[in-house]
């Protein structure tokens, strides 16, 4: 889609660019009436708004790109940014980053300060409760790449993982070893990544003839403390209804590990253990986790290059269909255990 710019609101409303500026600016030149009507009825026609006339008079890019994730604190999204960050100060340009926590809210209200920011591009991985405010901002200009969790409707470019193939892989990797009351560790099912390793996880089930059992799903959200708090009340109400976990991120891994050692739960002679990521400094930890663990420093670096590659096509707006689905590597540790 081609973004809108103020020589076209100038062209329908049949005046200048300078005029343009002057009457969405609210300038003391004078403007006549009828003119000012003109060129508001052609910025309300276009959806053109007050802050894309400095996008569209700089002549210079600003060199800066957004990043808006869903927790800096978690070290998936930290070892991301900082390999962004690496490569795009070698290329010239600066990052800044913001982090959701997880809020559809905070994550509005990120997005509309980035609309009146000078930024060249937005990287996402978005709670996909904003979508019309994502699509009002490509429509603006703003190229928009999506991190992590996919949002279909959209049809912008995405990078992250085969999520249903992966989690139905560690799934399978338990009933392979004699498990069949899993419980799984979900995250945000408003995500499209919680979605899709939850459904990894069924298809799992489904294959072995295993019945799904809601009761044995614990939504964590993607969040450590949520999933330790839910963990304990498991461990001490029904602790006897699984033999093995399945985890959605590495942060709920580690919600579930201080849990049962707080429990006194052994891993993985009580209960087995996979997890979709890794956890921080992994071999000094007892039993080393069974997991697929991704590769931040190449997604950091291949969705700095994406972006640029977005910037540069088309000066600002960056209609690319294309999904890069990153195949992360499958280690097989010691925290399961045959029954």
């Amino acid at each position: 889609m081609q973004r809108t710019k103020i020589q076209d609101v100038a062209a329908l409303a049949g005046v200048s660019v300078s005029t343009v500026s002057r009457v969405v600016n609210n300038s003391d030149y004078p403007v006549t009436a009828e003119k000012r009507d003109r060129v508001r009825r052609a910025v309300r026609e276009l959806n053109f708004s007050p802050s894309q006339v400095a996008r569209n008079l700089r002549t210079n890019k600003s060199k800066l790109i957004a990043l808006v994730v869903a927790d800096i604190a978690n070290p998936y999204f930290a070892g991301i940014a900082r390999a962004m960050d690496e490569f795009l100060f070698h290329e010239g340009y600066g990052l800044i980053i913001s982090s959701t926590d997880e809020s559809p809210d905070r994550e509005k209200g990120i997005l509309n300060r980035l609309r009146d920011q000078d930024v060249d591009a937005i990287v996402i991985s978005s709670s996909g409760q904003n979508i019309s405010l994502l699509e009002l901002l490509h429509k603006e200009g703003f190229p928009v790449m999506l991190l992590d969790r996919n949002i279909e409707e959209l049809h912008m470019p995405f990078i992250g993982s085969d999520n249903v193939r992966e989690c139905c892989i560690l799934t399978q990797y338990l009933i392979d070893k004699g498990h069949r009351s899993i419980l799984f560790l979900a995250g945000s099912l408003d995500s499209t990544t919680g979605k899709e390793r939850l459904q990894g996880y069924r298809k799992a089930l489904l294959k072995n003839r295993i019945e799904y059992d809601d009761s044995l799903v614990l939504h964590g959200n993607f969040m450590r403390d949520e999933t330790y708090r839910l963990s304990v009340d498991f461990f001490d109400n029904r602790s006897d209804r699984a033999t093995a976990v399945v985890s959605s991120n590495n942060l709920m891994s580690e919600g579930f590990l201080e849990a049962a050692f707080d429990r006194k739960i052994s891993i993985p002679q009580q209960y087995s253990l996979v997890s979709f990521g890794s956890i921080d400094n992994q071999r000094l930890i007892t039993p080393i986790l069974t997991c697929y663990r991704q590769n931040l420093e190449m997604i950091g670096k291949l969705t700095a290059q994406m972006t640029l590659q977005m910037i540069n096509e088309s000066s600002g707006n960056a209609d690319v269909p294309q999904n890069l689905v990153i195949n992360d590597v499958f280690v097989e540790g010691k925290s399961v255990g045959t029954i």
